[in-house]
């Protein structure tokens, strides 16, 4: 009896440690509204609403990477850097929390109008220190939500929305991946590589530049395979990005 007993007991553990939870994850733009007039010379935050539609939980250590976009029909999307949500509790099912974007909508441009602004759920990653896998359950329109702003420009001609621009390819990357950006102006350049806690995993470029396009090798055998964010800084701003290594 006793054998059987805990015949039972290492079944249940395994399935508790093993096993894989489902989540249905659905977010919603709360700022700026849809119809909000905003101004190309003050930024704005932007806040999204995220909900846990069960029917398992997320927990402590499990994290959430969030992108944003602007653009319009007539001119071409704009990505911003990823944003990372790691969770300091339990969202149970039926939880919801909201979330604040750490670079705030900060437009440029001389041409008034209106403008499409979209949040997205890019990816989930389980806790690190956990055995079991989550199966995002949610359909694709649950993952972005958009709204359309009135867009009044500063007037100033030969304003680019565009603060220089980089790229990186193969992504996935596998033992190798080569970074291609461009610079406006010159000035220093550094181009780093982050891990999502946000810890500098290495700095790929850190020097002076002048203007114009350049591609810099970066060998990623080392890397444990995941997810990485890149960032590229300039005198002309600051973009960034997700790297995947598949090592």
């Amino acid at each position: 009896m006793k054998r059987v007993l805990l015949s039972v007991f290492t079944i249940i553990l395994c399935l508790n440690v093993f096993g894989q939870r489902k989540v249905d994850i659905s977010i919603s733009l709360l700022a700026p509204a849809n119809g909000t007039s905003i101004n190309s010379l003050q930024p704005y935050p932007v806040t999204l609403q995220y909900k846990n539609n069960g029917p398992d939980s997320l927990i402590k250590g499990d994290s959430l990477i969030f992108e944003y976009s602007y653009g319009s029909s007539s001119s071409q999307t704009i990505d911003t850097p990823a944003n990372i949500l790691i969770f300091t509790g339990t969202l149970h099912n039926g939880d919801s929390g909201t979330f604040t974007f750490s670079h705030p909508l900060d437009l440029e441009g001389s041409t008034s109008g209106s403008i499409l602004v979209c949040c997205e759920l890019v990816a989930y990653i389980k806790h690190t220190g956990q055995k079991d896998s989550i199966d995002l359950t949610s359909t694709e329109s649950q993952l972005v939500s958009c709204n359309t702003l009135n867009f009044e420009g500063s007037g100033i001609d030969n304003v680019s929305i565009l603060r220089g621009s980089v790229s990186v390819h193969p992504n996935p990357a596998i033992q190798n991946t080569t970074f291609s950006y461009q610079t406006l102006t010159a000035g220093q350049v550094n181009l780093s590589l982050y891990d999502i806690t946000g810890k500098l995993v290495t700095s790929v470029v850190n020097e002076y530049e002048t203007p114009g396009k350049f591609e810099q090798n970066l060998n990623t055998e080392n890397l444990k395979a995941g997810i990485y964010m890149y960032k590229l800084s300039t005198g002309d701003g600051a973009i960034s990005g997700k790297l995947i290594i598949a090592n």
